[in-house]
Formats: C-alpha cells, sequence, structure tokens
C-alpha cells in the first residue's frame, strides 16, 4: 500500500479492520478459513481492551463471530493444526469473562470441552481448564449466598461442593510449578530495558507514566484485567 492512500487514524484503522472482516465472512472461501478467525478474535480483545480503558462493558460482538465460525467450521469437517490453538484463545476469553461476571461456563458451546484432547498442552491451557471450574464454583457460591435462607442444602452436597473446590484450590497451587522458568515475571528498569526509539515501546512507556499519574478506579484507569 502506498504512503498516504490508506487510514491514517486509528478509528479509521479499525473500521476498515471490520470492513474487511465483514466481507470475508460473506464470502463462502474466506469464511472457512482460520485467519478469518483469528481477525475475529482479535478485534475481540482490542474491544476488551478498549472497553475496560473506557470503562465500559466490553460487547460480545466479535466472540460471539468467532464461536460462529468455528462451529462452521466443524459442520464443513475442516481441521488443521492449528484449530486447538484457535479454540484455546476462545476457551481464555470466555473463562475470564465467567470469572469477572461471576457466571457459569457455557459448555455447551465451547465445542473443546467434549474433547479436550485437541487443546495445546502448555500452562496457559491448564491455567484456563482449572479456570473452568473456578468460574463454576464462584457462580455456584453467588447462587448460594444469595437463596432463601429457608431453604435448605443437604450436608452430603455441600461436603461433595467443598471437596470440589479443594480439588481445583490444589490445582492452582500446583500450576505454578508447571510454567517454564522464562514464564516467570521478571524485573525491569524502564530506561534500560526498554528502548523507547521504537514506537510500540513509546506508546508503552506514555501508558505506564500516565497509570502513575493517575489512580485506580478513576476514569481512564484500567480496573480490571484487559483480556
Amino acid at each position: 500500500m502506498a504512503h498516504g492512500s490508506g487510514p491514517s487514524s486509528p478509528v479509521e484503522i479499525l473500521s476498515e479492520a471490520n470492513a474487511c472482516l465483514r466481507s470475508a465472512i460473506q464470502d463462502p472461501v474466506q469464511r472457512s478459513r482460520e485467519g478469518t478467525i483469528l481477525a475475529a478474535l482479535l478485534l475481540q480483545r482490542y474491544e476488551r481492551l478498549s472497553a475496560t480503558w473506557n470503562s465500559q462493558k466490553p460487547s460480545g460482538l466479535h466472540r460471539n463471530g468467532a464461536l460462529a465460525l468455528l462451529r462452521q467450521q466443524q459442520l464443513d469437517g475442516i481441521k488443521s493444526d492449528n484449530h486447538g490453538y484457535l479454540i484455546s484463545q476462545v476457551l481464555h476469553i470466555e473463562v475470564s469473562a465467567c470469572i469477572r461476571k461471576k457466571e457459569p461456563f457455557p459448555i455447551a458451546e465451547i465445542a473443546c470441552m467434549d474433547n479436550p484432547a485437541i487443546l495445546p498442552a502448555n500452562p496457559s491451557t491448564m491455567l484456563d481448564t482449572i479456570g473452568v471450574s473456578v468460574a463454576n464454583h464462584q457462580h455456584k457460591f453467588s447462587l448460594f449466598v444469595s437463596e432463601d435462607p429457608t431453604t435448605t442444602t443437604s450436608t452430603s452436597s455441600i461436603a461433595q461442593w467443598l471437596e470440589s473446590i479443594r480439588h481445583a484450590e490444589a490445582q492452582l497451587q500446583q500450576w505454578p510449578h508447571t510454567v517454564p522458568s522464562h514464564w516467570h515475571p521478571r524485573s525491569v528498569k524502564l530506561d534500560k530495558h526498554i528502548d523507547n526509539t521504537i514506537d510500540t515501546f513509546r506508546g508503552f512507556l506514555m501508558c505506564i507514566r500516565t497509570f502513575r499519574l493517575r489512580p485506580f478506579g478513576t476514569s481512564g484507569g484500567c480496573t480490571e484485567s484487559c483480556f
């Protein structure tokens, strides 16, 4: 693309990205390609980041679109080496949303839960799988504390629930030991380890300085996980 011929502002770039995605979805060939699903997932991440920054409720438009495209791939019998990784991204988005909203995990909507073996075997997927249990326990607890005090729950049911919670807790305690050493957080010095001559890093530094000056919870502050 020649310089100056494309969109120049972030809003124009986003508008073009959405237009390209809509066009791809209308094309049967493009619709079946994994790049189209990946585009929907990337735009979903942008939606959540933008909504969090602006203290707004994120839209699930692109999340729903990615799920629909994945289901269509299954109906069409399309398989590839990357299919499991795409589903793992949807799994992560869904688990994060359920925990944030205190909602149960919609297992019927996520095809991967019928066959977990297709998911990539890495610590991220393992943590999201544990997160499914956490989301369900969190939702169940919110219902438990809000139910009618006259409602009785059997001792055996509570005991089974507590055992399930302990199992999830044990998995969470064990999870850090499965993480490779290079995944662990490292302390960095902004001026020493980040080159501010690179546009992306310079923008990152500006965000860091903004957050240092702006208290959390105020307008524009990040109050929850962006991803």
